[in-house]
């Protein structure tokens, strides 16, 4: 059974269901499974009117829409295959694709999308025979001789096709005999990778390997007929396209689509979907807001706040967040969403638990385009923030020695398209496809490290992955986005794109737009380090970025830098800053924030910021003391442990140079050795440098035994201890002020207790307010005069901090007076 054939049995059982619905004129219409099927028979008969044949691949470079996904089951029946094409690309990459897939048609999706891949002379690219234009719109636009046909003529020439092909005076033949019986072995299509580290692939994907793929994941997360869900996601890409379309509708179930990406919000309270498909990226600008509104909080509420949205909160903080925060989450996604499909990328832990705590499961899932794409799934009942579930039914997953995961199973793609030695290279001999991931199996679960080829490797051999770091700094309110750098480096760094939007509510900027100004503000380069530093605190040091190459300008689909499922692309970004990376490393600019130093930047002057030559040893000694635990700061013995290997290693190392020097100047020039040695008198330095040598360990000897008085100084001297005892005296005097302050101490903990009475009774009255409507304005008056009480209790608590503060100050000078008599 082909894709085809499966919506066939699909329509049979829910015929009058809505499929489908979309736009129009502001307004969603819907489009039952019956009249889909009917759209895409016609479309299919139009096709072959035009030359459409089985075999023939047609580029399908559109928006996500309904017309999308009947074209798409239009091209699948009549046996062509479908090469999707993102509609944000460049020209350049369209035409790569257009001719690496031997494409002989184009579906477009409006005649803008044309006019851009017309050359100079309005010509199209080479071997495209036929174009159709899913928009009516733009047809003048084009000389007749243009092979360009609209969709909608297409159709009815393919209803008229249809019906003459089973009407009284033709022979009658019905839909199964007019188009090719198309076997599950058959490709389905041809979908090119994104591209992220080189040209992109196109990996060929058949019937088999899509449907084995939506039924496995539906048996570890069923989808019903009852079910609608919200697709925002390119339809061009694998995941939208298996989870988002072949998946619900093969199940029954509706699919409305969004307007785009910045109306998705209005989307949802119209549509109030159970399912949304969607990656990372929309979940972690959701949490960073929420994160960002919990900072503008009154203090008062803000700790009870933050412990309700933490692991283990209380009945009550729990039932307060639900109220503040969970529910409008839950509003604003519709009221009525039963689970969120996370893909295309690394979802961060703490957002998936954040989610599921406010009532809202989110299903992790991993996949890449060559295994159509579901690898592995969180299952509902079980899943574990962090990673991305266990192996979907049917597919086989193992480690190899280094780390990478492999499958094997019948999701897995026949190959890249006229790429053997590609596909030899990413599918063994066994059938195993190295993924590139490097990952963890623990319980069976997979944990995803990293790509392979995204492993920074530093100068000192220690090993970063960059994902978990760029997702912390991500997920601070601060950030935009962020790409670590530091492979072949002495230390990490980073592109680092601050969010404009939030920098300018919260310092109140008007510069409109003057991204450059904002990040001159000292106020605004503090704020943002101690974000960064806050962001990365959990890592070891030597994965920690320790400068920042500040971004004027987001990344962007349409310069290039992020895929079109909003993966940044590293490598295209680090050869596009290529002179502004080796800049930071080696003499940073003003645009360089140096991270940890408060907010300070470079000045393009490296005399003071340790990289130069002895850059490397500077962060490898750093690294290597924040990876212990910290010593104390009067630690002598530590300290002349440290003073005895320097003047050790200054001195040997001198000799060591000397010794290496000669012997290699022997090793290459024999003949020169006698006449250079005569000359230089090596023999005799040597035993000079010995004898310095002899004199620097006894001045460090000398050094060492003074240090070593200087220790035990504190301890005999007679005055020092009449001193303490003076101070202990004047301690003692301090006993009474000390009295005091508890006093007051305890009148605050008083007023304290009378706050939370005080809170209970408000508490008390607001429930009686929700259980007894006749009792508000009885409740209403007894807040207010709660409330003047509480007026007025606080204005007695400020008094006494203030008392408190002057007895602090008295107490202080007092301590002051008596360390300025000591000696």
């Amino acid at each position: 059974m082909n894709l085809v054939e499966m919506l066939e049995a699909s329509v049979e059982t829910h015929r009058e269901r809505v499929a489908m619905q979309h736009k129009v004129n502001g307004q969603y219409v819907a489009l039952t499974y019956e009249q889909l099927w009917e759209k895409i028979l016609a479309t299919a008969a139009g096709l072959q009117e035009i030359g459409v044949r089985e075999g023939d691949k047609v580029a399908l470079w559109a928006e996500s829409s309904p017309d999308w996904a009947i074209c798409d089951f239009a091209c699948m029946a009549i046996g062509a295959v479908v090469a999707p094409i993102y509609p944000t690309l460049p020209r350049d990459a369209v035409t790569y694709i257009l001719q690496n897939a031997e494409a002989r048609f184009l579906l477009v999706g409006h005649w803008k999308l044309l006019e851009k891949l017309m050359d100079e002379e309005n010509h199209l690219p080479e071997g495209l025979e036929g174009t159709v234009l899913l928009e009516d719109l733009g047809l003048a636009r084009f000389p007749s001789s243009f092979p360009l046909y609209a969709l909608k003529a297409l159709q009815n020439h393919g209803q008229q096709r249809l019906a003459a092909s089973q009407s009284p005076i033709a022979q009658p033949r019905p839909p199964q005999e007019i188009f090719p019986n198309i076997p599950s072995s058959a490709l389905a299509t041809i979908v090119h990778t994104s591209g992220t580290s080189g040209q992109p692939k196109g990996v060929m994907l058949t019937h088999q390997n899509l449907i084995s793929n939506v039924k496995a994941i539906t048996r570890v997360v069923p989808v019903y007929p009852e079910d609608k869900a919200l697709s925002y996601l390119p339809l061009s890409h694998i995941f939208e396209r298996t989870v988002g379309l072949f998946t619900p509708l093969l199940f029954g179930a509706s699919i409305a689509y969004a307007e785009s990406i910045d109306t998705i919000r209005d989307n949802l309270l119209e549509i109030r979907p159970s399912i949304l498909v969607t990656v990372p990226r929309l979940l972690e600008k959701v949490y960073a807001g929420i994160l960002e509104n919990l900072e503008h909080a009154p203090k008062a509420v803000r700790p009870l706040l933050e412990k309700g949205m933490g692991e283990r909160p209380s009945p009550l903080a729990h039932k307060v967040v639900d109220k503040l925060v969970y529910s409008k989450i839950r509003s604003a996604l519709g009221g009525q969403m039963r689970l969120v499909v996370s893909g295309g990328a690394g979802l961060a832990s703490n957002i998936a638990k954040f989610f599921s705590r406010a009532g809202i499961p989110i299903v992790e899932g991993y996949g890449m385009t060559e295994t159509a794409p579901v690898i592995a799934v969180n299952p509902l009942e079980d899943a574990r923030p962090g990673f991305v579930g266990k192996p979907i039914p049917g597919v086989e997953v193992r480690l190899a020695e280094d780390g990478e995961l492999l499958v094997r199973g019948p999701n897995v793609m026949q190959g890249y398209y006229r790429q053997p030695e590609a596909t030899e290279e990413t599918i063994d001999e066994e059938g195993w496809l190295h993924t590139g991931d490097l990952a963890e199996i623990i319980d069976g679960y997979i944990r995803i490290v990293d790509r392979k080829k995204n492993i920074l490797v530093l100068a000192t051999g220690k090993n970063v992955a960059p994902f978990p770091i760029e997702n912390a700094l991500t997920l601070s309110p601060a950030v935009s986005d962020a790409v670590l750098i530091g492979d072949g480096k002495p230390y990490v760094t980073c592109l680092l794109v601050p969010d404009f939007e939030v920098l300018k509510t919260r310092f109140d900027d008007v510069s409109d737009g003057n991204t450059t100004a904002l990040l001159q503000r000292p106020d605004v380069l503090a704020w943002l380090d101690a974000e960064i530093v806050k962001a990365v605190a959990p890592f070891a040091a030597f994965e920690r970025p320790k400068r920042a190459l500040l971004l004027r300008q987001p990344f962007s689909m349409e310069s290039g830098e992020l895929t079109p499922t909003l993966k940044v692309k590293s490598r295209l970004l680090t050869m596009r800053y290529e002179q502004e990376i080796e800049r930071m490393y080696h003499s940073p600019s003003k645009d360089v924030l140096l991270i940890g130093s408060g907010g300070q930047t470079g000045d393009g002057d490296d005399s003071e910021h340790h990289d130069t030559t002895d850059g490397t040893a500077h962060w490898i000694e750093t690294d290597a003391i924040e990876d212990k635990e910290p010593a104390q700061e009067n630690s002598k013995p530590a300290t002349r442990s440290r003073l005895r290997r320097a003047l050790f290693i200054g001195g040997g190392t001198l000799g060591a140079l000397v010794v290496a020097s000669g012997i290699a100047l022997a090793a290459t020039h024999p003949q020169n050795v006698k006449k250079l040695s005569d000359e230089l008198n090596i023999g005799h330095t040597l035993s000079q440098i010995q004898t310095h040598n002899n004199g620097i360990s006894q001045n460090n000897a000398q050094i060492v035994k003074e240090m070593d008085k200087a220790g035990t100084l504190s301890g005999a001297s007679a005055v020092m201890n009449q001193q303490l005892g003076g101070l202990y005296q004047g301690i003692g005097k301090e006993d009474k002020t000390l009295q005091c302050l508890n006093g007051l101490s305890l009148q605050e903990v008083n007023l304290s207790n009378s706050f939370g009475q005080y809170a209970n009774s408000i508490h008390g009255n607001l429930l009686n307010i929700a259980a007894n409507s006749s009792s508000q304005n009885h409740a209403l008056s007894q807040m207010n005069e709660l409330t003047q009480e509480l007026r007025q209790t606080a204005a007695r608590l400020n008094e006494i901090n203030q008392e408190m503060g002057g007895k602090l100050n008295t107490a202080k000078a007092d301590s002051q007076q008596l360390a300025n008599e000591m000696p």
